[in-house]
């Protein structure tokens, strides 16, 4: 059977699924901190490093092969959405999902520590992909929450007034920011250290997270509903959690595709430790490292600061006029990056002026970016699940652009037009300046221009957020 033998029982207010008391908004995003403290912590530091001690050489393109690993088991997370939408417990739907999830995640980076220390590369793979694929899994539950509370609300879901979607999306945003330069005060403060360190960090963040997540939201129990959706989902229902109905879900299938490309466009800054080491700073792996925590943390910072006043203000100006202000901020970062190794002295400089624009620009992109999809929920797919297939678009991003990156910088050596500024004692390849400026310019600035492009033929937007 499938999903309608539920629908008397609604997903969008009602009583046998929403969480009891409604808590702070704070609270119920927080898991949004440890998942952008883990991914920006693995994919800007510790897979670089894992990929080269690992590996040995091609280091470039073993980091695109593990984010591409961390891509695919973003796949999971459409399923993942509809199972806690319609799961059956006492402790309610999302947070079984949560806990067990939590407690795969955190084994996993245990074991992907000891692989680390132990020179195992296989079973540091295997072990990423499963700990990813346990950590999507928590993140598709946790992502109705929000919506749940709104569907427990009064006039459900649908009625805005207060600008609801706007605060949860800033919020959602802010902990994205927060964890991503907790992420990078952990680079610094431990670049004396192994890479090693930072896996027990994660393990117990996520662990806290958790906690606080759980015991926030008091959800409803859900055993009393007929019979379990794991048995009754049949293989048209598993396939329909991929697809979007192109007659009625239009915009949604536009604010995917945005998202598609603006984490395409992201993709660059996975490669900055190499950037910041060939073409930037003249010095060892923790002079390095210093400078990239600075750069991440400074950038994160203007970015958690504009967060939720670009919530604010894309309740009365506008998701799209927010998106666009960002989309030109985000293509004037990569060209700065692109110009600042020719700049001298000043190189430095512009690296951070470019990191304020990064953060400006990515910090008004996310402060609406989940208030657009609640704005454009497709009709015939539940909460949860919606916000899988939103998941998975910005992980088909993520898994393309540094694919495309890693192959860019290994294609280009360096010769007469790269002038390398210095080489490794420890055998680290060194990537040329056009191999960095192909990657700044094609897979960052270009792709803002498509992002912008994509959500300017978004039609459905309410009046109250400024949609036309």
């Amino acid at each position: 059977m499938g999903s309608t033998q539920y629908q008397a029982c609604g997903f969008k207010g009602s009583a046998s699924f929403t969480p009891i008391v409604k808590p702070h908004w704070a609270s119920v995003t927080c898991f949004q901190f440890v998942y952008s403290l883990v991914n920006t912590g693995m994919a800007l530091f510790v897979l670089p490093l894992e990929a080269e001690r690992l590996n040995g050489a091609n280091g470039s393109v073993w980091v695109g092969i593990y984010l591409a690993v961390c891509g695919l088991t973003q796949l999971v997370c459409p399923v993942a959405g509809k199972l806690s939408d319609h799961h059956s417990s006492k402790y309610g739907r999302r947070r079984p999902f949560i806990v067990v999830g939590t407690a795969v995640t955190i084994l996993s980076f245990a074991v992907m520590r000891t692989a680390s220390f132990m020179y195992w590369p296989k079973v540091y793979l295997v072990f990423l992909f499963v700990g990813e694929l346990a950590l999507n899994i928590v993140f598709s539950a946790q992502c109705g929450l929000p919506a749940d509370l709104q569907g427990s609300s009064k006039g459900g879901i649908a009625d805005d007034a207060e600008g609801t979607k706007g605060i949860v999306s800033g919020y959602v945003a802010l902990h994205s920011f927060m964890g991503a330069i907790a992420a990078m005060a952990m680079v610094f403060l431990t670049r004396t250290y192994a890479v090693q360190a930072e896996y027990p960090a994660y393990m117990m963040s996520l662990a806290i997270a958790c906690c606080v997540v759980c015991t926030s939201v008091k959800e409803s129990p859900t055993d009393h509903l007929p019979g379990s959706y794991w048995t009754t989902m049949s293989w048209k229902d598993l396939g329909g959690s991929y697809t979007i109905d192109m007659d009625e879900d239009m915009d949604f299938f536009w604010v995917c595709a945005g998202r598609v490309f603006y984490y395409i466009s992201t993709s660059g800054v996975v490669f900055l430790y190499y950037y910041i080491r060939d073409l930037v700073v003249l010095g060892d792996e923790a002079l390095v490292r210093s400078h990239l925590a600075i750069l991440v943390i400074l950038a994160q910072l203007v970015g958690a600061a504009c967060s939720i006043p670009c919530s604010h203000l894309s309740n009365k100006i506008g998701r799209k006029s927010v998106i666009y202000a960002a989309n030109a901020l985000m293509a004037t970062t990569f060209v700065l990056y692109t110009i600042a190794p020719k700049m001298g002295s000043f190189a430095w400089p512009v690296v951070l002026l470019a990191g304020i624009c990064y953060g400006i620009g990515s910090g008004a992109y996310l402060s609406v970016d989940y208030a657009l999809a609640l704005d454009c929920m497709p009709a015939k797919k539940t909460t949860a699940e919606a916000f899988g297939l939103w998941g998975v678009a910005g992980f088909v991003g993520t898994t393309i652009g540094p694919l495309v990156g890693g192959m860019l910088l290994s294609s280009t050596i360096p010769g007469a037009t790269a002038q390398p500024l210095h080489r490794w004692a420890s055998g680290a390849e060194e990537y040329s300046y056009i191999g960095y400026a192909l990657v700044l310019l094609g897979t960052g600035s270009v792709m803002n221009g498509v992002v912008a492009a994509l959500t300017s033929r978004i039609q459905g937007l309410p009046e109250a957020t400024g949609g036309v």
